[in-house]
């Protein structure tokens, strides 16, 4: 659905890193883990992430440092929606 509504999803490194070290603690052959990860991930373009980047995340009005992450990320993509399962998460700003 997204693909065909928005073309190639855009996903943060942050997003990647969190997947890969969750499943990968629970995986024993790390090469087919490395494998899969390769294949999920390449179905996405990845956010860049400059250099001044996390002053933002801390000055923000996010109080979790990986909402304003993902947030941050968003923005530098120009993303027009953000896909999360954190219902708590709370909206914030970068001023």
């Amino acid at each position: 659905i997204i693909r065909l509504h928005f073309g190639k999803p855009v996903v943060s490194p942050f997003t990647f890193i969190i997947t890969n070290h969750f499943f990968g603690k629970a995986v024993k052959d790390k090469k087919k883990h490395r494998e899969k990860m390769r294949f999920v991930f390449s179905g996405f373009v990845m956010t860049p992430v400059p250099d001044s980047f996390l002053k933002p995340v801390f000055d923000g009005r996010f109080i979790d440092s990986e909402n304003a992450a993902q947030y941050r990320c968003a923005l530098q993509a120009k993303a027009s929606l953000i896909i999360t399962k954190d219902t708590k998460a709370s909206v914030g700003s970068f001023s």
